[in-house]
């Protein structure tokens, strides 16, 4: 399904950022086309009209590329997909200066001889 046949607001938004000119950037343009749909022909053209008018002729955005040194390419080295992660810590206590201690309530309304903390029961 292209996104065209989508319903209006099931859309992506288009999106674009970019600079020019390359070789010195003065200008940033950004794009957001509210559920636009597909970036490279709705959110491109538009910047490319923006940075036509801020800067004319003197940029021909067809000729410019970009420059990739030869040789392989790589990721920088991150951990081991095997390496052991330590997960979160631990919360601290919520009030480690006053521990609780269970006290049974003498007389409760279901009796059985329920505790409650002794916070909560009046001396």
């Amino acid at each position: 399904m292209k996104w065209q046949s989508l319903p209006w607001e099931q859309r992506h938004h288009a999106m674009f950022i970019g600079y020019a000119p390359a070789s010195a950037p003065q200008l940033v343009v950004a794009v957001v086309v509210e559920h636009g749909g597909d970036a490279s022909s709705v959110a491109a053209p538009i910047a490319a009209r923006i940075l036509q008018k801020a800067f004319g002729a003197a940029v021909d955005f067809a000729t410019i590329t970009a420059s990739v040194p030869p040789g392989p390419r790589s990721l920088p080295q991150g951990p081991s997909p095997d390496a052991d992660i330590p997960g979160p810590a631990a919360p601290p206590p919520a009030h480690p200066e006053a521990p609780v201690t269970p006290t049974p309530v003498a007389g409760g309304a279901t009796g059985g001889g329920r505790t409650a903390p002794a916070a909560a029961v009046k001396r």
